[in-house]
């Protein structure tokens, strides 16, 4: 994948999820092959695109603030609960939504948490914040994935975090 950006080597990666949870080479019914160079190329890489986004749970949104918007909407939060239950200074969060900060992996996993994501939606959300996935070959990831699993709160996953010997979130 050289020559590749970051982003592009991550969108790759979720596409490459995708396409192994389902089991299914063509999981939403586009044309898909390899060629000889062993690159992936799409017929259809619009429709491909705008079919696996919105597979992903949500509306086809380029940023992480929009796409944590729609699904807050879609779940029924208010900001007042989200930043309650997530942690995180008002001031700082209403600048995320705005798009005028970008916040850290562990700030992403806090607001995710916090909104009662799946970990399908918290794996996508930090993708689109240009982060890695959660990633089960990494203890904290697993921890992190079983409190998402579990719908704790922020606070009881940093207690679990802390009880495994692993990194709070920040």
């Amino acid at each position: 994948m050289s020559g590749q950006s970051a982003h592009q080597i991550r969108i790759f990666t979720f596409y490459n999820t995708i396409w192994s949870m389902t089991q299914e080479c063509n999981p939403i019914g586009v044309k898909c092959r390899l060629n000889v160079m062993g690159k992936l190329s799409y017929s259809d890489f619009d429709e491909y695109d705008r079919k696996a986004l919105e597979a992903a749970g949500g509306d086809v949104t380029d940023t992480f603030a929009d796409y944590y918007r729609s699904r807050k909407n879609a779940k029924q939060r208010t900001n007042a609960d989200l930043i309650l239950n997530c942690d995180v200074e008002k001031s700082y969060f209403y600048q995320i939504m705005k798009g005028n900060r970008i916040p850290s992996r562990d700030k992403v996993l806090r607001l995710c948490i916090g909104a009662g994501f799946t970990i399908e939606e918290t794996s996508y959300a930090l993708i689109l914040n240009e982060n890695a996935p959660l990633y089960l070959k990494r203890r904290r990831d697993r921890v992190l994935a079983f409190a998402v699993a579990k719908g704790l709160s922020v606070t009881e996953t940093n207690l679990l975090l802390d009880e495994q010997g692993e990194k709070t979130l920040q």
